[in-house]
């Protein structure tokens, strides 16, 4: 399942990039805090996969920069969310959360991501099947969250 959200993303950044007819890569700058956190020794088992995965960009094009708070909804083995520690770094979170309907998929990952010991990162099978803030157990998004476009 989280292939097909990860091609939907994939092919969504991709076609984001050809209708504006750059790449993310020409439009997005890549920010100190993002070398920083891919050049991080302590991932070097998964540096190998960074330009397969173009990870450069796609985290030049998200936005993400030190402070944030940021979701890794399912997060399989904890790629991004390994990397996400090191871009928002200490003064940001992350939350690497898997839906209960997941569960089985954390089974693995979650023990291994948690004994990383990483101080900004947050990993829990949810009890629902809707992201919810581990913190307040509301929804992530809630309706009234969402951002409004004006025509």
């Amino acid at each position: 399942m989280k292939s097909i959200w990860t091609s939907v993303a994939v092919a969504m950044t991709i076609a984001a990039g050809t209708v504006a007819g750059t790449t993310a890569a020409q439009a997005q700058k890549v920010s100190p805090a993002v070398t920083s956190a891919l050049a991080n020794p302590a991932r070097a088992d998964q540096q190998g996969d960074d330009a397969r995965r173009k990870a450069a960009d796609v985290l030049a094009f998200s936005g993400v920069r030190p402070g944030n708070v940021v979701i890794d909804y399912l997060p399989g083995a904890g790629y991004w969310t390994r990397i996400f520690t090191g871009v928002v770094g200490p003064k940001g979170h992350v939350y690497a959360v898997w839906p209960a309907a997941g569960a089985k998929y954390a089974e693995k990952t979650l023990p291994a991501l948690q004994a990383r010991n990483l101080a900004n990162v947050t990993a829990v099978v949810q009890t629902t099947n809707l992201p919810t803030s581990p913190q307040a157990g509301r929804p992530v998004l809630d309706r009234a969250e969402l951002p409004r476009h004006r025509q």
